[in-house]
């Protein structure tokens, strides 16, 4: 009987269960709501970076066309002297 007593005065009544878990949500609440502000940093970034790499590579296609035209053989007035007309 006495032990019947004991463990009933240990266990949380309802009220205490639900201030409890009220608190551990709270809790819970609070620190996932700092995880917004770094995943819009970390979208911000991302579009950030992947901007900056297409300038890169657009400048370096425009250097490669602009190679590529300084390179490209005139026309020649007289054709080579193993060539006939």
């Amino acid at each position: 009987m006495m032990d019947d007593q004991l463990s009933r005065m240990n266990e949380p009544d309802p009220d205490q269960l639900m201030r409890s878990l009220d608190v551990a949500l709270a809790q819970a609440r609070a620190k996932n709501s700092h995880g917004g502000a770094n995943r819009n940093t970390f979208r911000v970034m991302s579009i950030v970076v992947i901007v900056v790499v297409l300038l890169a590579v657009l400048a370096a296609l425009q250097y490669m066309a602009s190679e590529l035209t300084e390179r490209q053989p005139q026309k020649r007035a007289t054709p080579p002297a193993g060539e006939a007309k």
